[in-house]
């Protein structure tokens, strides 16, 4: 007997039912001698683009290294906010604030957001940040600058401070900063402070992946996604955490399969992976080439093409929006491929494309014909935290580039551009600036190029 697919009718069913008895009523106790968290100034230097870190300063910068740490809790003061979005920044050891001031000290890295960052607390409101203690700006007091923003969207600006600093009396608002004068305990690598914050919410608990916050799992949370990726939605910081369930700093197809895996019930199931997904652009189409079973398909296209209407067997989703594209399969890991999974007239370019399994793992990939002039040996290591060793074959004297770029196609760097003469050769990739995550290296050659993966873990 034919085994029945599971339908997209189907797929609302299971993952409306998929969340049931998980899904968590807010806390609405509030304690009558709970004090809230006061506000400060934001003063001139905030910069939303900060990157997510912990740690702000380089080992190299110069003043006091200092560990900040405390709890984010909600407007019952007892019952702490997971997923709190924390941002912070400050100035220099000298008192300069990077990006808005001309620094002549620190900063030995060039880091663009130098003594920046932003985090999410845990499951148990916890936030930890590492960096220098500032200097004085001017005439105030030491100080930093924090941003603290909850999952239902409520926003606290404040600034804490230091015991014992002369400035704190005659300065206007740290004189009436009360319990966010915080004193600081010396230790053998550097100063430690603590800091407990409340904040006018309510305190209640998110499920990975659900990112509109309705406390279940279902086909809206990963339309959302499919259209964070396409460029139709833009996410809060709450939203990309909770997206990212492999928790690899990036929203990719990878993390769209491993929602639906979870939602149809088997995330802990080990399914057959190809080693190598082909994909070949021809007059009007491009296809795909894989024996084994794949999940969900993710491209971002270049040129001047106008798409076609394709049809897909029932089970696999199509989504277009402005040049890119994702495909997945909600039915059933047994689902045949789809041999033909794009149609268009012009000219067209793939800028990327990620392919995942159905255990949430990418898929090596290749774009076009068997390359000519030069082979990919090896990409090691891969995953890196600092230099990669590429390894290839030029098997015709000619002019390769090698150029990075980022998940959305968008040029990182040039690492080679020149002429090679037949035979093995190797570059070292050292990133400079960039962000954890992952990266695509474009190998060109003539009228020919291929695409790797590769993923950067400071």
């Amino acid at each position: 007997m034919k085994k029945k697919e599971i339908t997209r009718k189907d797929f609302l069913k299971i993952s409306t039912a998929a969340a049931a008895g998980g899904i968590l009523i807010p806390n609405f106790l509030i304690s009558q001698d709970c004090e809230l968290t006061t506000t400060d100034i934001t003063g001139p230097y905030y910069d939303e683009n900060a990157p997510h870190r912990t740690f702000l300063a380089s080992p190299e910068e110069p003043g006091t290294p200092i560990t900040i740490s405390g709890k984010t809790y909600g407007n019952d003061c007892e019952t702490p906010l997971p997923n709190t979005l924390v941002e912070v920044w400050h100035a220099n050891n000298d008192g300069c604030y990077s990006i808005f001031q001309m620094c002549d000290t620190g900063n030995p890295e060039g880091d663009q957001f130098h003594l920046r960052g932003k985090m999410l607390t845990n499951e148990d409101g916890y936030f930890e940040f590492h960096t220098i203690q500032p200097g004085h700006y001017l005439s105030r007091p030491k100080h930093f600058h924090i941003k603290f923003t909850t999952v239902d969207g409520h926003t606290l600006i404040t600034q804490i401070y230091f015991s014992g600093d002369p400035y704190i009396e005659t300065d206007p608002w740290a004189s009436e900063a009360g319990n966010r004068i915080i004193p600081l305990i010396e230790t053998e690598s550097g100063l430690v402070g603590n800091v407990n914050v409340n904040l006018d919410s309510e305190a209640f608990n998110t499920i990975p992946g659900d990112v509109n916050f309705d406390g279940q799992l279902d086909i809206l949370d990963i339309l959302e996604i499919i259209n964070y990726i396409l460029g139709i939605n833009i996410f809060s910081d709450q939203q990309l955490y909770s997206a990212d369930l492999n928790q690899d700093g990036v929203v990719n197809i990878v993390d769209i399969i491993s929602l639906v895996n979870i939602i149809l019930g088997q995330s802990s199931k080990n399914f057959i992976s190809p080693n190598l997904v082909q994909f070949k652009i021809e007059q009007d189409k491009i296809s795909l080439d894989s024996t084994k079973p794949i999940a969900g398909i993710q491209f971002e296209f270049s040129g001047n093409f106008i798409p076609k209407d394709i049809k897909l067997d029932d089970g696999w989703e199509y989504h277009y929006h402005n040049k890119r594209l994702i495909i997945v399969n909600l039915s059933d890991p047994k689902l045949k491929n789809p041999s033909t999974i794009f149609k268009f007239s012009g000219k067209i370019s793939i800028v990327s494309v990620l392919v995942s399994d159905w255990n949430g793992r990418l898929v090596q990939t290749e774009i076009g014909n068997e390359l000519i002039n030069f082979s990919i040996e090896t990409i090691f290591p891969n995953p890196f935290n600092s230099t990669a060793n590429i390894k290839f074959y030029v098997k015709n004297t000619g002019k390769i580039e090698i150029s990075i770029f980022n998940i959305r196609g968008k040029f990182i760097e040039t690492i080679l551009n020149e002429y090679l003469v037949e035979g093995y050769q190797q570059i070292i990739w050292k990133p400079k600036n960039i962000p954890s995550g992952l990266y695509f290296i474009k190998f060109k050659s003539n009228h020919e190029s291929h695409h790797r993966q590769i993923l950067y873990l400071k």
